[in-house]
């Protein structure tokens, strides 16, 4: 009977984690590319782009959580008016 290496035994633990370690990726990488998105397109707080853009990479998913909560500048008050100022033109004019 061939005896298993040390080797196999530890490929083989691996093997059974993969299946549940596959969603956790999907949902890191997709975190992540949403964060780049969002810091790239909008304005930013605190830091600038440059240094955002790093802590969103490296610091896997604490980093693009940071930056959703803090890092991103919110919109304003005169900003959401003028939205709904706008919303409410294109809705008249649509009528």
């Amino acid at each position: 009977m061939p005896q298993i290496s040390g080797f196999e035994i530890i490929i083989n633990e691996i093997l059974k984690i993969i299946p549940f370690l596959i969603p956790v990726i999907i949902i890191e990488w997709g975190l992540l590319i949403f964060a780049l998105v969002l810091a790239i397109k909008n304005d930013v707080v605190y830091l600038p782009k440059w240094a955002w853009i790093p802590i969103i990479i490296l610091v896997n998913v604490i980093g693009p959580i940071i930056f959703l909560i803090i890092g991103r500048k919110k919109d304003s008050n005169s900003e959401r008016e003028d939205k709904d100022e706008d919303e409410e033109d294109w809705k008249q004019e649509n009528k």
